[in-house]
Order: structure tokens, then C-alpha cells, then sequence
């Protein structure tokens, strides 16, 4: 084979030399990788991603702002049958629904190690979110320092406590017996 390979014929034959089937039929380089594990050379003297290459010289090109996806969901595939084009909204549906999605796989928040379950768990815009740390973040936009924020017990809805309200210029903090907690 001649370098550097001309016809797109010669470069498929190229990257199949270095990407060796394995028994799924995903075609794996053996090449240099990124850190995510997507595999990288030079081409026509440009650095690109194989998967995205192979697919341009197989299928055609890539829109502009779109992704070559993996049907496989193995980052240093290279087979043109296991991708796809998908926008970043369409990978992440398919990483949602494969189960690959990083925050599914969260037990805990990330900010103070909240439990993300049972009443704790909340869901906002169609995402898992903590409970307490949505009642911390509101304690302290209403002015109270983090540290009076995170060790106030948090009640929960409909018991009665003392409430904190705040009077004058300077935002002063009293409390007021009777209150409805936060």
C-alpha cells in the first residue's frame, strides 16, 4: 500500500488494517486514542477522529455541528454500519435510554453527598436533584450564610416552628415564634 493513500478506497483499507474485528463486529483501532477513548490520527494532514473520518469516507459528510454516534456504544469502533449522525440532544436520549447516562448512575449529589433518593429525590426540567441542597441554595439567596444554611435542621412541610424574617436595610436576622419553617 502507498503513502499516503490517495482514493478513499486506500484509506478504509488503511484503517481497517489497524482496527481488527472483535465479536460484535465492532472494528476496535489500535491506534492512538483520546482520553474518552475515541480513536485519533492524522489525515490528509489533519488530526481527526477515526469514527468520524471513516464514516465521511463511507457514508458521506457530517453536517456541520452534528455527531457521528455509535449504535455499539464502544468509543473506538470504527465499523460504518454501528454509526449514526445525531445532534448532542439525540446521543444524549440515546445514552438516557441505553442507561450509559453518567447521572443515572449518581447515588448521591455531587455538592454535599445527599442521598438521591426517596424524599430526597427530586426531579426538575426532567433531571434528578437533591431536596436539601435546593433548600440550602434558597436559605442562602434569602441571606443566610452557607455554614447557617447547611446546620439548620431542615424541617419537613407543614410543621410549624419558628421562622426567620428579616427587618431594616441591613438585612438583620430575627426570629419569629410561630413561623411555618423556610
Amino acid at each position: 500500500m502507498r503513502w499516503p493513500p490517495v482514493s478513499n478506497a486506500e484509506w478504509i483499507e488503511r484503517i481497517k488494517a489497524r482496527a481488527p474485528a472483535n465479536e460484535r463486529g465492532c472494528w476496535i483501532w489500535q491506534g492512538s486514542k483520546n482520553g474518552l477513548g475515541y480513536g485519533e490520527a492524522a489525515f490528509r494532514g489533519v488530526r481527526k477522529m477515526v469514527h468520524r473520518f471513516m464514516y465521511e469516507l463511507t457514508v458521506g459528510p457530517i453536517p456541520k455541528g452534528m455527531y457521528a454516534c455509535h449504535h455499539c456504544d464502544t468509543p473506538s469502533c470504527v465499523n460504518p454500519a454501528h454509526l449514526w449522525i445525531g445532534d448532542h440532544k439525540a446521543n444524549q436520549r440515546d445514552m438516557i435510554a441505553k442507561g450509559r447516562h453518567v447521572a443515572q448512575k449518581r447515588t448521591h449529589c455531587l455538592r454535599y453527598g445527599h442521598p438521591l433518593s426517596g424524599d430526597n429525590l427530586a426531579f426538575h426540567e426532567g433531571r434528578r436533584s437533591c431536596r436539601m441542597c435546593q433548600v440550602i441554595r434558597n436559605r442562602v439567596k434569602a441571606g443566610w450564610t452557607e455554614e447557617e444554611a447547611l446546620n439548620t435542621p431542615i424541617i419537613p412541610a407543614g410543621q410549624v416552628t419558628a421562622r426567620r424574617k428579616f427587618t431594616g436595610r441591613k438585612r438583620r436576622s430575627v426570629t419569629v415564634n410561630g413561623g411555618n419553617g423556610d
